[in-house]
């Protein structure tokens, strides 16, 4: 692993840049003191000292007695298991106090989610909360969800998909109806779960191809999300069963969700 990409992880995880850099440098060659790592890592001596005065408090280094004031990088598997367990208690005491602060009526709040990473951790969080069934309407193939989906199916929820793509499911537990049709150029790009008929999600491709889209516990979006899903399934169930296309002239309403060309 690259130092600069050690360095970046270390900020990451809490410490500064004069941190990170001084731990990196102790860890890489047992024991100096500040003058020393100053003049190896080239910085002033006074951030020096400041920077292991930081460390020492938080565990990260250990002073070591002697003629000089000497100093030693603590373990990195000891460091990093106690700034895990300091974290993760940290979390859940705010989570803790901020669930307090909660009134009446956010929880049905309809909230942006924009970029494609957020907005898949958004549903893997709602897939991680389902306990009875998932309905997932998408062109992305469901396997970028594949691990949350599989603790689903083991946890006994039911998990229902549609996509007018076609993907190879690679053993997922999900019941899959897929019309398998091609997409063209400028299909739209989307995503559209619900989670126990208590919780929605709903993404679409922005004109950079980022996933954006609206998260809500609102109980009627979360209906009328999932009535979509389900009609989908059953139009296409539908059109198997009778071999012939079921939307002639005579069905379509010639309305601009239906495209132009049907427009009167």
């Amino acid at each position: 692993m690259k130092l600069d990409a050690i360095l970046s992880d270390l900020e990451k995880a809490g410490f500064s840049a004069m941190e990170a850099r001084v731990y990196l440098d102790l860890a890489g060659t047992g024991e100096l003191n500040g003058s020393q790592i100053a003049k190896r890592i080239g910085q002033s001596r006074s951030s020096v000292y400041a920077a292991l005065d930081a460390l020492q408090a938080r565990g990260a280094v250990y002073a070591v007695p002697g003629e000089t004031q000497n100093y030693r990088a603590e373990e990195p598997e000891a460091l990093f298991s106690k700034l895990e367990k300091r974290l993760r208690d940290s979390a859940h005491r705010v989570v803790a106090a901020l669930s307090t602060l909660r009134r009446e009526g956010p929880s049905q709040a309809f909230v942006n989610v924009q970029g494609t990473q957020l907005v898949l951790e958004k549903a893997g969080q709602l897939i991680d909360a389902a306990q009875r069934e998932i309905y997932i309407n998408t062109c992305i193939d469901p396997a970028l969800l594949g691990e949350g989906l599989r603790a689903a199916a083991e946890r006994g929820v039911r998990i229902i998909v549609f996509s007018f793509g076609s993907f190879s499911i690679s053993g997922l537990p999900i019941e899959l109806f897929a019309v398998g049709q091609a997409a063209a150029p400028g299909d739209e790009k989307r995503l559209m779960l619900v989670c126990d008929m208590k919780a929605a999600l709903i993404a679409a491709a922005a004109p950079d191809g980022e996933l954006c889209g609206t998260f809500s516990t609102n109980p009627l979006l979360a209906r009328v999300t999932a009535e979509h899903i389900h009609h989908d399934i059953y139009l296409h169930k539908l059109k198997k069963k009778s071999k012939k296309e079921l939307f002639g002239p005579d069905i379509l309403l010639h309305s601009l969700l239906e495209g132009p060309e049907t427009v009167l």
